[in-house]
């Protein structure tokens, strides 16, 4: 999955890594580390991609999604403050708030937030308060190279 970097100074830790997406297959969802950290990447298929675009109201910040094909999503697997791992919750799975069918995406078993496949916080209720806003999974900058290769920079 990874591909060998060679730094330019023997001593400098390595600045990006690049990441064979070519093997997975439209709707796959793959754990990575990055600099000690637990991360994902998700390739989206083109109903996970509506889905999203579907969803954008129901987040908490209400980002967009890009309409670029193949789709790539990639973003800490831990929620902050507390780091809690995130645990992948597939279309249909039960969820905190039954009102609206879950679409997939990732849940926080120790704050009870909510994540979509691009990482951003769904709003469980409509008329959820403030006080329980979780902030979006952090994500990371990334290029994709070509249809096989993203290269993730920091």
């Amino acid at each position: 999955m990874f591909a060998a970097v060679p730094s330019r100074a023997a001593d400098k830790p390595k600045t990006f890594i690049d990441m064979r997406v070519g093997d997975m297959p439209p709707g796959t969802i793959r754990p990575f580390r990055w600099k000690g950290r637990p991360f994902v990447i998700v390739r989206t298929t083109d109903d996970m991609l509506d889905d999203l675009r579907a969803q954008t109201s129901h987040t908490w910040g209400g980002r967009p999604i890009a309409d670029r094909r193949p789709a790539f999503f990639l973003f800490s697997a831990t929620s902050s403050p507390r780091g809690c791992p995130v645990v992948h919750a597939p279309s249909g799975a039960p969820r905190y708030a039954p009102e609206r069918r879950w679409r997939g995406g990732f849940y926080d078993p120790c704050r009870f937030g909510e994540w979509d496949y691009a990482g951003r916080t769904i709003r469980q209720y409509a008329d959820q308060d403030e006080a329980m806003r979780r902030p979006d999974l952090d994500a990371l900058a990334f290029e994709l190279k070509d249809r096989s290769t993203v290269r993730v920079a920091r």
